[in-house]
């Protein structure tokens, strides 16, 4: 998208105006297009498109002339990982001869339209500051969004937190997790803690002279380190292709709800501000566990603009 914006290229992403309710296009994948949609525009119509038969994927406009892109493949037609691929049916393009109607939507529109009492929140500058505090900014962050929901965590008292995130690479990420579970409200009845991850694809540093914001040079490392973290907590690793593409948080409650957090680019969307301290991959798991929990390092968001959560309870 960001290649779209740089060259002045306008883009919609277009749904079928039954999936804006459809309980199939889940809040993570809503979180998505919102994110999308700072540089693109949403839009929905009764039907998607066909042409000849073939389902319609891409529709292009240069100048006054349209050119489709089509596909015999349902799948390949709707956003996702299978879109536009054509690995199940070919591709075929040609003109046409008016752009397909749609009506534009806005993104908040989108997430007001979900079931349920979802709300959407900016966490931006409001969470930056001293590592070792990044949980309680968190959780007086989520408060002012959702006082209700998160005064029901706390009178209730949460059983089980359960992270999910493909991505959760680094000592920063491992450490900014173990700040939020501690400093959650309500935790003092807390029974199990899980972490779901992805297998490491491509680890940046493997020695002493690294920092917080590398990858674990391995998963069994990274996995032992997470084990000393949280104590007792059930630590799963999976192949990307196993793992959810969502990046959440959810705890269940003792009422026997569930209070979902569900955070764009998950904890990687902070980073280390000024001078990272050194992280020592080679040290025991108990000394890096330890490490992780005293670092005096600021951290602050990434994005300026800062990264947008959906909280809600089901």
């Amino acid at each position: 998208m960001e290649l779209y914006a740089e060259k002045a290229i306008a883009v919609t992403f277009v749904l079928a105006s039954s999936a804006l309710t459809d309980k199939g296009l889940d809040m993570a994948q809503k979180l998505s297009l919102y994110r999308l949609a700072a540089r693109a525009k949403l839009a929905h119509m009764p039907s998607l498109p066909k042409v000849g038969g073939q389902f319609m994927c891409l529709t292009v406009q240069r100048n006054n002339e349209f050119v489709g892109v089509t596909t015999g493949d349902a799948t390949e037609a709707i956003p996702g990982s299978n879109w536009g691929t054509g690995q199940a049916r070919p591709l075929v393009h040609g003109p046409l001869h008016s752009r397909p109607i749609f009506e534009e939507i806005a993104a908040d529109r989108l997430i007001l339209l979900s079931n349920g009492n979802a709300r959407l929140v900016w966490l931006d500058s409001q969470l930056d500051g001293p590592a070792n505090g990044f949980g309680l900014r968190f959780w007086k962050a989520l408060a002012a969004a959702a006082p209700l929901a998160i005064a029901a965590v706390r009178e209730q008292g949460v059983a089980t937190a359960i992270y999910s995130d493909r991505y959760l690479l680094t000592p920063l990420n491992c450490g900014l997790l173990h700040q939020v579970i501690t400093a959650m409200p309500g935790a003092s009845n807390l029974t199990k803690v899980e972490v779901n991850t992805a297998h490491i694809d491509r680890p940046h540093h493997t020695g002493s002279n690294s920092y917080p914001f590398h990858s674990f040079p391995e998963d069994s490392l990274r996995s032992s380190v997470l084990g000393e973290l949280f104590p007792g907590g059930k630590i799963v690793t999976l192949p990307k292709s196993q793992q959810s593409h969502s990046r959440c948080l959810a705890l269940t409650i003792g009422d026997g709800r569930t209070f979902r957090v569900l955070l764009d680019q998950g904890l990687g969307a902070w980073r280390v501000i000024g001078t990272p301290p050194r992280h020592d991959f080679l040290a025991t798991p108990q000394k890096q566990a330890t490490d992780i929990k005293g670092r005096t390092m600021q951290v602050g968001i990434s994005d300026m603009r800062g990264s947008p959560a959906i909280l809600e309870m089901v």
